[in-house]
């Protein structure tokens, strides 16, 4: 994976499921706006499991990652996944 859209592609797929190494690939991302969609863009199935892999690993703890988990967060509770 070198991108968001391989991600998008790949998650599209329907045999995907969240690795650590893939979670936090996301959370390093540069681009807020591109994170941002790619997120909004997720099924709910996908997206509560990304939510729950950010949680399960402790990213929710780093500060270098918590920008972005405040794009998840907010996702997830407007869909009411949680």
């Amino acid at each position: 994976m070198k991108n968001l859209n391989e991600v998008a592609a790949i998650a599209a797929s329907g045999e995907f499921r969240w690795t650590i190494r893939v979670a936090k690939f996301l959370l390093k991302q540069r681009n807020i706006e591109g994170f941002g969609a790619f997120v909004r863009g997720l099924e709910d199935g996908l997206l509560l499991a990304l939510y729950h892999s950010v949680n399960s690993n402790d990213y929710h703890f780093e500060q270098k990652y918590r920008r972005r988990i405040r794009i998840i967060r907010p996702a997830v509770e407007a869909r009411r996944l949680v």
